[in-house]
């Protein structure tokens, strides 16, 4: 059984997260039960240390106490090292703080909105639950990193395995090929020690050995950053889990610049699922800077752009922005339209992804509305979502993207290995 804690220092927000807890568990039927919901966050602590079964903890960052979510958190680690642990505030200026968290926490919930409060727990629910059935409640082994005073733990089932993504193996290859070096590494968990229970950060020290510099990808997030503080050479993240995809953004950075020749006054339409598609969250991230930049957010309800994106990036920067479940409606406004598929490695369950995988399919006739000199771009890989027949138009860009991909961590590698 999953027991579930709630932490937090106000009354009626502590009261109306245990209520939703409470009708997601018995909606669900699930096996999980509530252990200890306080103000207190030692009392939460004592609780934790009375039971050796697994938490599944929900967490205000600022309690009026001697102690924040945070810091409950690491303690809460000690004892419950395979505990899943969402924080929920009002504070979203303070999300920032979770980055180095994100080994461990399975999300940051803001509490301003409570419809998408109780979706946003419903899903971590699910998630946790998942997870913990799926582990049978073994006991397994536990990688640990300290940082300062901080100590991080790990299920080494959450770091053993490498996500492979061919067309970014091949494109930091093809780059290093470029610039004269060579090449060395592996795909998969199966053709390394990996697969025989090496950690991740015993794989990099190694590998940094061998090595001037590392691209890693993996599905666990926050892993890259494991690997940073262990290795002897530059490590680029070339995608970990739901976090952003740094190399992706900078490849469309620069597709829209060589495209467009600027970043400035651009109306940008993202397509599809807005909601794990971390390349959009990225790329909204970095054109927030730009003077004019106006988005469009085009996607059904289920996949819309998260709250704390908006909230955080679009509406702190300024940027004007709309939804809209109608591409066709918007095109005439679009400077740059980028067109994303249904992730079915994202959902938790197969209908709901064959339920919205065809939401948005993009044809010649969708673009009649369109700009001569729209660009299309796509990261790539694409199933369905554009019509081959819009691969001959003039304004489809996303074979481009791949060119450029090649250049811009060309450039990547030249600058951590500080060649002009």
């Amino acid at each position: 059984m999953l027991k579930i804690y709630i932490c937090e220092d106000m009354e009626a927000e502590r009261d109306r997260i245990q209520q939703v807890i409470e009708n997601i568990v018995l909606m669900e039927d699930l096996d999980m039960e509530l252990s200890c919901v306080s103000e207190d966050p030692h009392e939460i602590l004592e609780k934790v240390k009375e039971t050796e079964e697994v938490g599944l903890y929900f967490l205000d960052i600022e309690l009026g106490a001697d102690m924040t979510g945070l810091t409950l958190a690491q303690e809460i680690r000690k004892y419950d090292p395979r505990g899943f642990v969402i924080f929920i505030t009002t504070h979203s200026e303070m999300s920032y703080m979770t980055f180095i968290y994100k080994l461990e926490a399975l999300d940051f919930i803001l509490k301003d909105d409570p419809e998408e409060l109780g979706k946003r727990v419903y899903e971590c629910i699910l998630k946790a639950n998942q997870r913990f059935s799926s582990a049978k409640n073994k006991v397994h082994g536990n990688f640990s990193v300290k940082v300062n005073e901080k100590v991080f733990t790990v299920d080494y089932d959450d770091i053993l395995f490498f996500e492979t993504s061919p067309r970014t193996r091949l494109s930091f290859e093809s780059a290093m090929l470029s610039l004269g070096g060579q090449v060395l590494g592996f795909s998969e968990a199966a053709s390394s020690s990996a697969a025989k229970g090496e950690s991740v950060a015993d794989t990099v020290r190694t590998v940094s050995c061998y090595s001037d510099i590392i691209a890693m990808r993996h599905p666990k997030e926050g892993a890259p950053l494991v690997a940073s503080m262990h290795s002897l050479v530059p490590v680029i993240n070339a995608g970990d889990g739901g976090h952003n995809h740094p190399t992706q953004t900078l490849t469309d950075l620069l597709t829209i610049h060589h495209e467009k020749g600027r970043f400035e006054n651009l109306t940008l339409g993202f397509c599809g699922d807005l909601k794990f598609g971390r390349t959009v969250h990225s790329l909204i991230s970095a054109m927030s800077r730009y003077k004019g930049t106006r988005v469009a957010l085009i996607s059904p309800e289920e996949l819309k752009l998260p709250s704390y994106v908006k909230k955080e990036i679009l509406e702190r920067s300024g940027v004007e922005y709309a939804q809209t479940t109608d591409l066709e409606a918007v095109m005439p406004e679009l400077d740059i339209l980028y067109m994303t598929r249904v992730q079915r490695e994202r959902f938790f369950n197969e209908e709901d992804y064959l339920r919205l995988k065809d939401s948005y399919i993009l044809t010649l006739d969708k673009l009649a509305g369109a700009k001569e000199d729209l660009s299309i771009l796509h990261p790539l890989p694409r199933v369905n979502e554009i019509s081959v027949a819009v691969d001959k138009d003039p304004r489809a860009c996303y074979f481009k993207q791949v060119l450029y991909g090649r250049y811009i961590r060309m450039a990547l590698i030249m600058k951590l290995l500080g060649l002009e």
